[in-house]
């Protein structure tokens, strides 16, 4: 759900954890799904949601240069070697790893 909010429609929950989503029964029985603490959002160009998605789709893939060209267009470029770091990456993978296996272990 923070997913396609931020990617798909260029606004940012500035709170993006599990705990700020409450999964509500709704009287016909279908779920709800409501999102919680509603303090600070933002809202971002396409610009700017192009290389955000680049920065996230380059440190899945271990893809050094547009992790640099990401960085740079979103100003933080003094982050590079962090990015760029292999154990980061390879952290990011197994995490990512995780999910994917956790979201199909019922499947």
């Amino acid at each position: 759900m923070y997913s396609q909010m931020i990617f798909k429609h260029g606004f940012i929950h500035c709170d993006p954890h599990p705990g700020n989503i409450l999964i509500n029964k709704q009287a016909n029985g279908d779920p709800e799904i409501v999102l919680l603490d509603h303090g600070l959002y933002q809202t971002i160009n396409d610009e700017f949601r192009y290389h955000y998605a680049l920065l996230w789709k380059s440190l899945v893939k271990g893809d050094i240069s547009n992790i640099r060209v990401a960085a740079r267009y979103l100003n933080v470029e003094e982050m590079f070697p962090l990015l760029s770091g292999k154990s980061y990456i390879a952290d990011i993978i197994s995490v990512n790893t995780h999910i994917l296996i956790i979201q199909n272990i019922d499947r």
